[in-house]
């Protein structure tokens, strides 16, 4: 009698462990799948003869009730008016439930590596800034990875 209260012990911890493993994958994989990412602002900090500098602040919002995975961009692609113009980096990150991170980058768009189009309208003050990538985390105990594809736009001027 005792070998069976032992065993159905058992078996109900093991449940339990596993249903709370389930719960947490199921909660971070949600919580990743749901990363908004949004170009909040830019600005122009600098024109000059060769280059321009330029900052843009991202925000990215995990909507759900679940924290998201550590998570990471390995390289973002940035583009003004199509044109792609360089690359950015997110280091390894966590987001809360139903909270916000920002991050501000800032690049410098070198004048000769670019179309005259991306240079005159920069000049003018009016493009659009795209970035695209693919954000990467790890779930279960960081034992499968996940990609998730993002993209945000911004229209300056």
């Amino acid at each position: 009698m005792a070998g069976r209260v032992s065993t159905l012990i058992l078996a109900i911890i093991i449940i339990g462990v596993l249903g709370f493993m389930g719960y947490n994958v199921y909660g971070e994989y949600v919580a990743a799948r749901n990363i908004k990412a949004e170009i909040l602002d830019v600005s122009i900090d600098r024109i000059g003869l060769t280059s321009s500098d330029i900052s843009f602040k991202l925000k990215f919002t995990n909507p759900t009730g679940y924290g998201t995975p550590i998570f990471w961009i390995d390289s973002y692609s940035i583009y003004i008016n199509d044109h792609y113009v360089g690359s950015g980096t997110l280091p390894q990150t966590r987001i809360p439930a139903n909270s916000t991170i920002y991050k501000t980058t800032k690049i410098t768009l070198e004048h000769a590596k670019v179309s005259e189009g991306v240079v005159s309208a920069v000049r003018a003050g009016k493009f659009t800034l795209t970035i695209e990538g693919v954000i990467e985390a790890r779930i279960l105990l960081s034992t499968i990875p996940i990609f998730i594809q993002f993209s945000a736009t911004y229209v300056y001027g």
